[in-house]
């Protein structure tokens, strides 16, 4: 169930069913109506640089993690602020990849974060320049946030077994937990209920 989470609500606003075995990059056809200026935060299931191509193209911006055996080629380091000391380095690079037998070359910006929390590096890979290097490691952390709906949706609506066996019937419950998850979701925040979600689920 791919699904592009809208960073201001947390909830979806585009979801599609697809067969397990269909690559999550066929996502991408479904999601044409973005607006310019958007950004996306994307898993490394999803890099594709055709098109991020695209996506730039449309002035659309994309964050997310750099692969651990990309090829890339630095062009330019950028100067770090003193006051970001975990970003280990900011930089242009270039990739190179082929589409139709033609070579195409493509610069992205490489941002490295040192985290504390988790001891490592992670490293982020975006069409955005303007941007802090703090933001951009910021937009990818709050990509989490789709992880959190999941766990919600899950654990407050019955979808630890279905009632029907077949595609059309598990849809069907799926989507009813959704629709029931928003409209909770709008009454829980319309009257800043203090109440945990959970409890407003049960009752």
């Amino acid at each position: 169930m791919p699904t592009l989470l809208n960073a201001d609500t947390n909830m979806p606003s585009f979801i599609k069913y697809t067969a397990a075995a269909l690559h999550d990059q066929q996502f991408y056809k479904y999601i044409k109506e973005l607006s310019v200026f958007s950004i996306i935060a994307l898993d490394k299931a999803y890099i594709n640089y055709s098109q991020f191509d695209a996506f730039t193209k449309r002035n659309i911006f994309y964050v997310t993690r750099q692969k651990d055996n990309a090829d890339y080629m630095p062009i330019e380091e950028f100067i770090l602020p003193d006051d970001a000391r975990h970003i280990l380095k900011d930089e242009k690079i270039e990739v190179t990849y082929m589409v139709n037998k033609e070579e195409i070359k493509q610069q992205m910006r490489r941002v490295a974060v040192c985290s504390v929390k988790y001891n490592k590096a992670f490293v982020y890979i975006t069409n955005d320049f303007e941007l802090t290097a703090v933001e951009i490691a910021a937009i990818y952390e709050n990509r989490w946030q789709i992880e959190t709906f999941f766990k919600k949706l899950k654990q407050n609506f019955p979808l630890t077994y279905f009632f029907g066996d077949n595609a059309n019937a598990i849809e069907i419950q799926i989507w009813c937990a959704l629709i029931a998850l928003l409209l909770l979701d709008v009454t829980h925040k319309a009257h800043n209920s203090k109440m945990a979600f959970s409890i407003l689920a049960a009752i």
